[in-house]
């Protein structure tokens, strides 16, 4: 289900392919020393370049929401392994 989401602040970056992906983080996902590590790892596997990075306060339920802006630009045959990995 999609939800809106109110960006303060984004990246503009003309000519270049960004896109916006949204993650959440269980409750017991954030208690997992070096989660974040982790799924910066994956990313950095692929060589996609995170240029704007945001999470938010716990949720009720004690989850987070990871807000991600990459840089797909010539990259657009690995967009579905990335999908998997996050």
């Amino acid at each position: 289900m999609h939800k809106p989401y109110e960006m303060g602040r984004f990246v503009y970056f003309p000519d270049r392919d960004l896109q916006v992906f949204h993650v959440t983080l269980s409750p017991e996902a954030v208690e997992l020393p070096g989660i974040l590590a982790q799924l910066f790892s994956s990313i950095a596997s692929l060589n996609v370049p995170v240029v704007h990075f945001s999470l938010s306060r716990p949720r009720l339920d004690g989850s987070h929401e990871i807000t991600l802006i990459m840089d797909l630009t010539n990259l657009s045959e690995i967009y579905d392994d990335l999908i998997r990995m996050i």
